[in-house]
């Protein structure tokens, strides 16, 4: 599979969109800070029963106490295997910090969204860089803020902090927990999401990672999205990577080839079947909405009739177990579908013109 790199950004290209069915992410220019993130089954009201936001991680650097901008070169799309590379330069008082940021969604530990940051160069004093999660939106608020004691062991990560997020409406809710590994703790802002490390500039990778599960698949989404962030420390971020490698790589074994089909067309196949895929999970609580995860406000994150007519016939036959969890939202939802038949007069089930987390029409 093809690695897409750009260097020019047009004023109105769109922002790259890094998915795994479970979470969204809308990634721009300056992947260190213009980012975006929805949760599926995290929804709120908006006149009608729409997506909404979740905090996502914000980074910036400073040295001598002074804010570094990155001066962003690259950004590269790895359709092998999801991954996301933004690459930069720092300007640090005269010395020159390369900087790059991969971030992927794990297909294999669905609630994780993974971010690894490396930086090279030659400082005589320390680089630190600052983690934020943003606490205040009109589509949620937040509670059940927490923080652990941070770990020393750089490799083992410390804790940083977990939250409730509830949505505007408190209809739905989630829990949020993130962990840096890789880095040195330096300080903690209480009453937020926010912490500030310092990072080597040999280098070395640091990780950031962050848990997201909705409160419709866990009583204390909070505590077990901490949970799954210690898991993920003991799984070891490695084998995090490489796992989520190897689920691309099997699903790349199913993908559409047309022999003696111009380039251009089988790029724009592949493009088709790699975002599809990314908008596709068997973990989801919900089904595939048209654009997927990537926008809140284009079809609300709805299921309609195009989820079966248009969305399922490629994980049909390319992968099962993704057609078998776009079968079990419906089935899921049955109650649902009965209900709206007998308000409109019918007998047996009818299905909602727009279906939501609920399964209720929703518009």
């Amino acid at each position: 599979m093809k690695k897409h790199t750009i260097t020019h950004w047009s004023k109105n290209a769109p922002k790259a969109y890094v998915s795994n069915g479970f979470t969204g992410f809308r990634i721009g220019k300056n992947a260190f800070d213009d980012i975006s993130g929805l949760l599926a089954g995290f929804t709120t009201f908006r006149n009608v029963e729409a997506l909404a936001v979740v905090p996502a991680p914000h980074l910036s650097f400073s040295y001598k106490r002074e804010t570094i901008l990155p001066e962003i070169k690259s950004q590269s799309y790895d359709f092998s295997n999801g991954e996301f590379t933004t690459e930069a330069v720092l300007d640090c008082d005269g010395h020159s910090v390369a900087l790059a940021y991969t971030v992927f969604c794990s297909r294999t530990s669905p609630t994780l969204f993974i971010g690894t940051v490396t930086a090279k160069g030659d400082l005589p004093d320390l680089l630190k860089m600052t983690v934020r999660f943003e606490m205040q939106s009109h589509q949620f608020t937040v509670s059940e803020l927490h923080y652990a004691e941070p770990y020393t062991d750089p490799v083992q990560g410390f804790y940083d902090g977990r939250c409730h997020v509830i949505a505007a409406d408190r209809t739905t809710d989630a829990g949020i927990a993130y962990r840096l590994f890789g880095s040195f703790y330096d300080k903690q802002y209480k009453g937020e999401m926010t912490n500030t490390a310092v990072i080597a500039v040999d280098g070395s990778p640091v990780h950031i990672v962050t848990s997201y599960v909705p409160g419709v698949m866990h009583t204390e989404p909070f505590n077990q999205a901490q949970r799954l962030i210690t898991l993920a420390g003991w799984t070891g971020i490695d084998a995090l990577i490489a796992k989520n490698r190897r689920a691309w790589a099997t699903l790349w074994e199913s993908r559409i080839v047309i022999d003696g089909a111009e380039e251009k067309w089988q790029d724009a196949i592949d493009a088709s079947y790699f975002y599809l895929m990314s908008s596709a999970s068997e973990f989801s609580p919900i089904s595939i909405p048209p654009f997927g995860l990537s926008d809140p406000d284009e079809y609300e994150g709805h299921s309609f009739w195009d989820t079966e007519s248009f969305m399922f016939m490629m994980p049909l036959f390319c992968a099962p177990e993704i057609a078998n969890s776009m079968l079990k939202y419906r089935i899921r939802r049955i109650d649902a579908a009965e209900n709206n038949a007998r308000l409109n007069g019918y007998r047996g089930i009818q299905f909602p013109w727009q279906s939501g987390a609920s399964g209720c029409e929703v518009t």
